[in-house]
């Protein structure tokens, strides 16, 4: 188990035939020597808000700490390249969801 506290993040939606999965697309600004980064988690097992972030567990027993903030979802030049790829290379339906998701509902335990 590990925790993570990504700078950016949105939340994907994978459907395939047989089930709708949700994942979290995190992402960390780099700076002059090293480049941004990107992590996508195990999928979505809970997701709660305390104070100003939301806490997203994962399949894999990770927990990342995001800022529950409008400004905050979102990626870099970069890592949004990355994720466009892999929208677009899938075999299955991938959209990101909109900020005002009731994200606490979204997945059920």
């Amino acid at each position: 188990m590990n925790d993570y506290a990504p700078d950016a993040w949105q939340v994907i939606e994978i459907n395939t035939p047989t089930e709708t999965i949700y994942k979290l697309f995190s992402t960390w600004y780099g700076g002059y020597l090293n480049g941004d980064s990107w992590r996508l988690n195990s999928g979505i097992t809970n997701m709660k808000k305390n104070g100003k972030v939301y806490e997203v567990s994962g399949h894999s027993g990770s927990v990342y700490t995001v800022p529950a903030h409008e400004n905050t979802y979102r990626t870099t030049a970069y890592t949004g390249s990355v994720l466009n790829q892999l929208i677009k290379k899938s075999e299955y339906k991938i959209r990101v969801l909109p900020y005002n998701t009731e994200w606490e509902k979204l997945v059920k335990n």
